[in-house]
């Protein structure tokens, strides 16, 4: 039996030796690291359009909120001026 499971621990090691002198076998492993890294950059690109993109459209609503501010502002003094003039 112990015999058995060394013979088992034997064949793992040399498979393993094997796979790491295989010069196809690190390309290949380096190629998917590669896809990873490319992988990892598009989202991380997609992400931040995603990001610049909320924050226009906040800057916009904001911009729109504070010309409406401002217009309503404007109405209120033109009505205040108005109706002190009216009264002179």
């Amino acid at each position: 039996m112990q015999n058995n499971q060394n013979s088992k621990n034997q064949n793992i090691l040399n498979k393993n030796r094997l796979n790491q002198n295989d010069p196809s076998k690190k390309n290949n492993s380096l190629n998917k690291q590669q896809q990873n890294n490319l992988f990892q950059f598009e989202m991380g690109n997609e992400l931040g359009a995603d990001v610049e993109q909320e924050k226009t459209m906040f800057k916009d609503e904001y911009c729109k909120d504070k010309l409406i501010s401002n217009n309503n502002q404007k109405r209120q003094n033109n009505n205040f001026n108005t109706k002190k003039n009216q009264f002179k």
